[in-house]
């Protein structure tokens, strides 16, 4: 369904992470956000768009011991430009909701500011809709890695 969104051919995303790997690995990494080792050892860290970050173009997990600890930074890094990319909402990033999708996701993951159920309350939601908003902004987010994934594999 991704390559539907993105409309791309299948396969591009797919050399690193197939798009339900990264879609779990999204939901791990943001659970797990102010974890360095959770982050480290994620699929994640093994994107090109992470390894960008870190100046190094190996995209199968290995990391020097120099770069090891800048990797739960580059991860968090990708992570929040995404965000950031959701939100703006411009261009082929264009969600309906993705303003309060990435909102959602800063106050529940990021910033932490409670349970899912206090989450719900400062924003005003309905238990069904503050969870179909969920999935849908991981969805999103994760179409937006995707994208910066295909982007950093064409460069």
């Amino acid at each position: 369904w991704m390559n539907e969104v993105l409309g791309r051919e299948q396969g591009a995303a797919e050399a690193v992470l197939s798009h339900q790997e990264m879609l779990q690995d999204v939901v791990s990494c943001l659970r797990h956000f102010w974890d360095d080792e959770k982050l480290e050892h994620s699929k994640m860290a093994r994107l090109r768009a992470v390894a960008g970050r870190l100046g190094r173009t190996d995209t199968h997990g290995g990391t020097s011991q120099a770069s090891a600890s800048a990797v739960p930074v580059a991860v968090r890094s990708v992570l929040r430009d995404a965000l950031s990319l959701l939100a703006q909402g411009t261009g082929r990033f264009a969600f309906r909701f993705g303003m309060e999708e990435a909102k959602l996701i800063r106050l529940a993951y990021i910033d932490r500011v409670g349970s899912h159920e206090r989450v719900m309350e400062r924003l005003g939601l309905p238990r069904t809709t503050y969870y179909r908003r969920l999935r849908q902004a991981l969805r999103n987010l994760t179409s937006i890695l995707a994208a910066l994934e295909d982007e950093q594999e064409r460069m």
